[in-house]
């Protein structure tokens, strides 16, 4: 029976080292802070937003408030220099704008785009600006995401939100640093956000912030006309009712000045961020609130982070300087026509398993039938020197696209000049005028043989803004790929000797060109059907789903050792109604001089599961038959299944034992697809893939459950080289589009509302029609539609490991269990001191595998808790009344435990303990202390529903604080002194 490997195509896929700070995320991003002053940002605009120029002032003079603010908020020690803003091709062109250089929309550090319902449930016109992270703590994240129409509202979002500067220089703290929210987050963390907590310091109640100096107005949200609000009861000894918020009253103690991550900008004396410092209080951090800050970034403060990032590190980097003026230079620049050079190695050693007959085929490939109709495409070939196989060529027809596929070189001698081939390649481009913002895809096999002239071009690649994409051909291919890739904004891919490796079809096909999303060709699926002696056929499907269709493309290209004069293979295809295409079909191209058939599918391509059958025209050798499907979106104004797909990381991490994470992003436009089943396959050096599930949950790898983004991290490491990573995403029915669903057009989230106008009640006469969310009121829900059963494969590209941890080999135990980031408390009972908590199960080597066992302690002291200090109180499995401390569930499972923490003393009101945990794995590698949760024993809690005015803990309560006076719709876990554990679920 053939054999069949898995390439993959269209689901974002960012590969990502948890290394050093700025290198750790390697996507596409020129940004760098020398001088004191950030160069190289990008802010892109979505084609598919319609042409507004005032947007374009609107970024403007953000930027030009925020350079200011961020040179004061960071000490004089930054600001923004150099801001280029890419206009769509889908905009009109204007002879103020130039050429983009390596500025494009998947690499900007900024983008104006369609909003984002995870993060924005109260709908596009309250789409407060979110930056979208993977790792935090030092760690760059992807982008920064605002939308045309908060972009336009800046006059009346300007009350509530602060000056959009501000609001810049927040989530440039996101964004740069990996910086977290210092303040309740009740839409990104509705179920982990608290408003208020029990003080370890102070033993008193006190609001979620930092610093700790700020007041505020505890208020409850009733929905009630004509005064929705009132004060909560309770106070600061007893705590507060469920569902009291924290609103900062209007005046604040004139010292406070912090913090810029605590989000209440229209404060003007918030001027700074959090330090561990003592020196001033009005920014001093408070460690012991239980924000996204804390638990991520084990209680430090903003400031300890940036200090430790490479834009400072420590006092070193970018100290203090006296600039004058702060004005940023802007760059207009508009999106050109799509220019490719394939480089393409001809040196001896491409001989080697017939490396350049699969070079030569992808590319042939790439020009007849995946490169975008507009796209201007040259050749080059290079081996001990470089020669120029054609100019650029522009798409428009079959006749040019395969006059151009006939010249590809099919030879294999000399040596390896791989600067002899990057310098035609300029050449190339550079005779058409400013060659920036144009692409080489570079592909070679072999070590550099002059790597002084390739220094010598990557310079002038970079001054020219020239990016380069690059495939290593095995793993003895010139390590210097890596860099000459990140260097230039590019992404580097793995192609090895196995017959299931596609790399340099990956490459090509990640730059398939179009002008917009409706002319950007998507590749469904690419894969390797190995025929090995005495095979005589193979069948398979793919599905077409509703949202992709037309163009379709059904592509096999043979690799045959003894080609003949007829067809090695012939090919069947049948739609989902039973409609076939095959030799009879007028649709059906046998091409025999480059050895393929193309089957291109008329109109609309039917929704479902379309079956190919491959029937092999000659058992006696064994040969490979790559399959490419591929389609358009079905038409204008349909968004399809698709993302981009990067590459990041650096090798430095390894040697630490950081291990590599792999990152997936699903959606449909800007909505998340939450609930698939997503793979990734790692190629190794070992020659040895490695399979390993990717997860959405908010735990290990992941930072936010169910925001798209499925993470997982990758130790299984066989030694230094390449590795290359593929991820495959399937829906079988279970995949959900998050959508917002109409509703009240007000949701909790981090904007600012003087207390004293909601306790009035003239809360729409104030502010107008504006769409915003405030405190404490229900948040829109977020309701999931059905997606469209798919199935998509793309590559991640790939990694370099130069370097191992010392001492390192296969069979050492090196990786301990992941950080457990969700450590919660489910409820408590005072009259008996027991907690119910609930976690996420970390793995054995960070999320693989079961560890030996749990460690849990207790403590008065947070801080001493993050050290794991001896003087913490332990936990033995005596104290456990529920659950193992040594039979940990894999990673993954949901933990519930609940234990017995302490004697509490009677006479008091309130007593409260913090609590953390860490896993240890059979070698007794420890993982880090988890968040730490306030554990609080309350002997009363306000409530207002009579006739109780009173409720007690120690009868029945619910696993989790509820936001809202509702139950907890899917489970309900109850502990009783008596009756113990139970609990129960709807259908």
């Amino acid at each position: 029976m053939a054999l069949l490997s898995l390439s993959l195509c269209l689901v974002s896929v960012i590969l990502y080292l948890v290394t050093s700070p700025v290198t750790g995320l390697n996507k596409p991003s020129g940004v760098k802070l020398e001088n004191n002053e950030y160069t190289g940002i990008v802010v892109a605009i979505h084609e598919d937003e319609p042409e507004n120029l005032e947007l374009i002032g609107v970024i403007k003079e953000m930027f030009i408030n925020g350079s200011a603010y961020l040179y004061n908020a960071t000490k004089k020690r930054a600001f923004f220099k150099e801001v280029t803003i890419l206009i769509p091709k889908t905009w009109s062109d204007s002879p103020s704008y130039t050429a983009p250089g390596n500025a494009t929309f998947e690499g900007a550090d900024i983008i104006v785009a369609a909003y984002n319902p995870r993060f924005s449930p109260d709908g596009a016109n309250g789409a407060i600006p979110y930056t979208k992270q993977f790792a935090g703590c030092g760690e760059q994240s992807l982008y920064i995401h605002m939308t045309s129409s908060f972009l336009s509202y800046a006059d009346n979002l300007y009350s509530v939100v602060g000056d959009y500067g501000r609001v810049l220089v927040h989530e440039w703290g996101h964004y740069r640093w990996g910086l977290f929210n210092e303040y309740p987050d009740h839409k990104t963390d509705q179920n982990r956000a608290k408003d208020f907590y029990y003080s370890e310091t102070n033993q008193i109640w006190e609001p979620v912030s930092c610093t700790s100096d700020w007041r505020f107005t505890p208020l409850k949200f009733t929905g009630r006309s004509p005064k929705p609000y009132r004060r909560c009861l309770g106070d600061q000894r007893i705590g507060y009712e469920y569902g009291c918020v924290s609103v900062p009253s209007k005046v604040q103690p004139p010292h406070v000045s912090g913090s810029v991550m605590h989000s209440y900008l229209n404060f003007d004396q918030i001027v700074n961020f959090c330090d561990n410092t003592p020196d001033d209080p009005g920014y001093l951090h408070n460690s012991e609130a239980p924000t996204k800050q804390n638990e991520r970034c084990d209680g430090r403060s903003c400031w300890e982070v940036m200090r430790d990032h490479p834009d400072f590190n420590g006092n070193t980097n970018n100290p203090p300087r006296e600039v004058h003026d702060v004005t940023p230079t802007f760059f207009v620049v508009r999106s050109k026509i799509t220019r490719v050079v394939l480089v393409l190695d001809t040196s001896g050693s491409m001989s080697t398993s017939d490396r350049y007959l699969k070079l030569a085929a992808a590319a042939r490939t790439y020009i007849m039938t995946v490169a975008a109709p507009g796209t201007f495409i040259g050749i080059v070939d290079f081996d001990s020197d470089a020669t120029i196989i054609s100019y650029l060529t522009e798409m428009t027809s079959d006749t040019e696209r395969r006059t151009l596929a006939n010249l590809v070189p099919e030879d294999a001698n000399g040596g390896t000049c791989i600067g002899c081939g990057m310098e035609e390649a300029l050449n190339i481009l550079t005779a058409e005028g400013d060659p920036g913002g144009s692409k080489i895809l570079l592909m070679t096999d072999g070590e550099d043989g002059e790597p002084d002239h390739t220094s010598y071009m990557k310079v002038a690649y970079i001054s020219n803004k020239v990016i380069i994409d690059a495939v290593a051909i095995s793993n003895a291919a010139e390590p210097n790929l890596v860099d000459l890739a990140s260097s230039t904004g590019g992404r580097f891919y793995l192609q090895t000797d196995n017959r299931n490796s596609t790399g340099v079809r990956d490459a090509l096909s990640a730059n398939s060109g179009g002008a917009s999303d409706f002319e950007t060709r998507i590749e469904l699926q690419s894969v390797v059907v190995a025929f090995e002696v005495d095979d005589e056929s193979f069948r398979r499907s793919v599905y077409i789903d509703a949202t992709i269709g037309r163009l379709t493309i059904f592509d096999f290209t043979n690799y045959h050792p003894n080609p003949s004069s007829g067809a090695a293979v012939h090919i069947t295809v049948t739609s989902p109604s039973g409609v076939t295409f095959d030799q009879s079909s007028t649709y059906y191209e046998d091409d025999l001089a480059f050895k393929k058939v193309v089957i291109r599918i008329p109109d609309i391509a039917e929704p479902g599961a379309w079956e190919y059958y491959i029937q092999n025209q000659d058992t006696t050798v064994a040969h490979d038959v790559i399959v490419s499907v591929s389609s358009f979106p079905s038409q204008e104004g349909v968004d399809p299944i698709i993302v981009s797909s990067f590459l990041s990381g650096s090798p430095s991490g390894i040697v630490n034992n950081k291990p590599m994470v792999a990152y997936a992003e699903v959606r449909q436009r800007f909505y998340p697809v939450v609930g698939a089943t997503v793979i990734a396959t790692v190629e190794t050096p070992s020659g040895v893939p490695v399979e390993l599930q990717l997860y959405d949950n908010g735990a290990g790898a992941d930072v936010t459950k169910n925001d798209g983004i499925y993470s997982r991290y990758f130790t299984q490491l066989s030694g230094v080289g390449f590795y290359g990573f593929k991820i495959r995403v399937e829906n079988n029915g279970e995949a959900t589009v998050l959508r917002p669903r109409t509703s009240s057009r007000f949701s909790a989230t981090g904007i600012y509302v003087d207390p004293e106008l909601l306790l009035s009640g003239n809360i729409t006469e104030s502010l107008g029609n504006i769409s915003i969310a405030l405190p404490g009121a229900p948040i829109p829900e977020i309701v999931g539609v059905p997606a469209p059963v798919f199935t998509r494969e793309v590559s991640g590209g790939a990694r370099t490991v130069s370097k191992l941890p010392p001492e390192w080999n296969p069979s050492t135990d090196t990786f301990a269990p992941n950080k457990i980031t969700d450590l919660a408390v489910l409820n408590t009972s005072f009259s008996v001191g027991t907690v119910a908590i609930n976690f996420t199960a970390p793995g054995d080597d960070f999320d693989f595998g079961n560890p030996h066992h749990y460690v849990i302690r207790w403590a008065n002291s947070s801080k001493e808790l993050r050290n794991k200090s001896s003087t913490t109180n332990k936990i033995y499995q005596t104290d456990v009344l529920h659950g193992n401390l040594s039979s940990p569930a894999p990673y993954g499972d949901n933990e519930i435990m609940i234990i017995q923490v302490a004697t509490i003393p009677q006479h008091l009101e309130t007593y409260s303990v913090v609590l953390g945990l860490y896993a240890v794995d059979e070698s007794g590698n420890e993982g880090n202390m988890s968040n730490i949760a306030t554990v609080t024993f309350r002997k009363v809690i306000p409530t207002p529903e009579p006739p109780q005015t009173t409720a007690r803990t120690d009868a029945v309560f619910t696993t989790r604080k509820p936001t809202t006076e509702t139950e907890d719709r899917n489970c309900r876990h109850w502990y009783h002194p008596l009756l113990g554990f139970f609990s129960d679920c709807d259908d």
